[in-house]
């Protein structure tokens, strides 16, 4: 969870590796329920090959931005934003 001001604001499920579609897919699973279950309105899927941002809209998720390695500083600039814009 990540938490700002006291309030969570996501959730962060972290993997050790994800190398195909499927096993992320399943990952989105797991981490979209825990999102709706802690009310959030954003989850973030991360590994070595990757960020994933996903946005809750109901019970469906949308995926709003996907990070590959090297890309820090697009990251930095605009995570933040879209988490807060998204909650």
């Amino acid at each position: 969870m990540v938490f700002y001001n006291g309030t969570a604001i996501t959730l962060v499920e972290t993997k050790h590796s994800i190398q195909s579609q499927i096993p992320r897919t399943e990952q989105t699973e797991q981490a979209r329920s825990y999102a709706l279950h802690y009310g959030l309105g954003t989850f973030i899927i991360a590994s070595p090959e990757g960020l994933w941002l996903y946005k809750l809209n109901r019970n469906k998720e949308i995926l709003l931005r996907q990070y590959k390695p090297n890309g820090e500083a697009v990251m930095e600039a605009e995570l933040p934003q879209l988490i807060h814009e998204n909650k």
